[in-house]
């Protein structure tokens, strides 16, 4: 797999400081929470839309995410692994619940609504 190394000089009273950083074009990486964060709302959002019909007035609503990577694509890929309710109020355990498996991808330069793509999704009950 490719690497791409980057080298940053900075300068401190002292002189310079070299700092370098290896990142792995296309490897998969732990996703932070802001990241993670956008990607499952805009994911959820997607999921309510095309499920609308069948849920009636439900929604899928995020109980618990497990995992979630990114990936450096033409763009970025996150996939997410989460637990989600299906409900027309609050999540409890007395509403189904399901695991669920996305794929977001963003794209950085184009502006929203555009900018993020929900690739595959799918969910099974607990």
């Amino acid at each position: 797999m490719a690497r791409l190394v980057l080298l940053l000089l900075l300068v401190t009273p002292f002189g310079f400081i070299t700092v370098s950083e290896v990142m792995g074009i296309g490897e998969v990486q732990p996703a932070d929470n802001n990241d993670v964060k956008e990607a499952m709302a805009f994911a959820i959002e997607e999921i309510n839309l095309k499920e609308a019909s069948s849920l009636d007035t439900a929604k899928y609503k995020v109980v618990e995410i497990f995992a979630a990577t990114k990936q450096v694509v033409t763009g970025m890929l996150y996939c997410i692994e989460f637990q989600a309710c299906i409900t027309k109020n609050l999540c409890d355990w007395n509403v189904p619940m399901e695991t669920c498996n996305v794929t977001v991808w963003k794209r950085m330069w184009l502006s929203p609504p555009n900018d993020n793509v929900l690739k595959e999704y799918n969910c099974s009950p607990l």
